[in-house]
């Protein structure tokens, strides 16, 4: 990336899903950064209460934001990759994807994002703390045998049972053996799900996140998709972004609805095509 305008600049996409308060407050937080060149696409994804009417009443005097309405629920990546399509069309490289009920405390975080870019980064992740103050979950997979180990973590989902292929191995993605790691990482992958930039390294291989899930393992298929085109990861050291509803997602998946359930065992099976086969590359 060459230094000129562009290098500051960066899109950033909220998912609106029924709370139109929690997304106001985000947006609203974001507006406040400083030394960076933004617009936001709000997505309202098929919410079936006033949410669209209310955020175009709040942001419609603002030159910075646009406001997409989807007449269904896409789910997380597709409703995402409206916003990101709007942006990418408007030649904007970067791209911020933020959960809604993120606020951004600092006014410098994006500028801070931006500036932790390294060519073949295809991923950055912010400092992203609970209300609590600590670390937020990070999902983590080492490169090596990346495919069995996602593997092996969704055997344990479905089983409710450890994995162990020998004594005393190391779990690899346990979260707390993560969320102290920064910088560039050469042998795993992180990402943040709750809020991370894609680079324009990524777009020069994606068209934007791959639309086969609909809620959960968005991390898991990102992971992948970044594995294939060789990218790399990047917990970029700024200042922290709070996330309200941090670690609110249930550790446990046997705890949640039969729906729920099938919506996870549909997106892994999703992204096990991902891994086998699908490219989602730009043509």
């Amino acid at each position: 990336m060459k230094n000129n305008v562009k290098e500051k600049e960066i899109g950033i996409v909220v998912l609106n899903y029924k709370n139109f308060h929690e997304t106001i407050e985000c947006v609203k937080s974001i507006l406040l950064q400083k030394d960076v060149f933004f617009n936001i696409v709000i997505v309202d994804n098929g919410s079936s209460n006033e949410s669209y009417d209310e955020l175009f009443t709040q942001f419609k005097n603002n030159d910075k934001i646009h406001i997409i309405k989807s007449d269904i629920n896409l789910g997380y990546a597709k409703g995402n990759n409206l916003g990101i399509s709007y942006l990418r069309n408007k030649g904007i490289e970067n791209i911020f994807i933020a959960n809604s009920d993120l606020l951004f405390k600092s006014p410098y975080v994006l500028k801070q994002i931006i500036e932790a870019y390294e060519p073949g980064i295809g991923l950055i992740n912010p400092i992203i703390c609970n209300p609590d103050g600590q670390i937020d979950q990070r999902v983590s997979y080492k490169k090596k045998f990346l495919y069995l180990r996602m593997l092996k973590k969704f055997l344990e989902w479905y089983f409710g049972k450890t994995i162990s292929f020998s004594k005393g191995s190391h779990n690899d993605s346990k979260v707390e053996y993560v969320k102290e790691i920064t910088g560039t990482q050469t042998d795993r992958y992180i990402v943040a799900g709750s809020g991370f930039m894609l680079t324009g390294d990524f777009f020069a291989e994606y068209m934007g996140l791959y639309p086969g899930t609909f809620l959960y393992y968005e991390e898991w298929a990102t992971i992948i998709l970044l594995h294939k085109a060789s990218l790399k990861t990047k917990v970029a050291e700024t200042d922290p972004i709070i996330h309200k509803g941090g670690a609110s997602t249930p550790k446990n998946v046997r705890t949640m609805t039969k729906e729920r359930r099938k919506i996870c065992f549909n997106s892994w099976k999703s992204i096990f095509l991902l891994a086998i086969g699908y490219q989602n590359k730009k043509r």
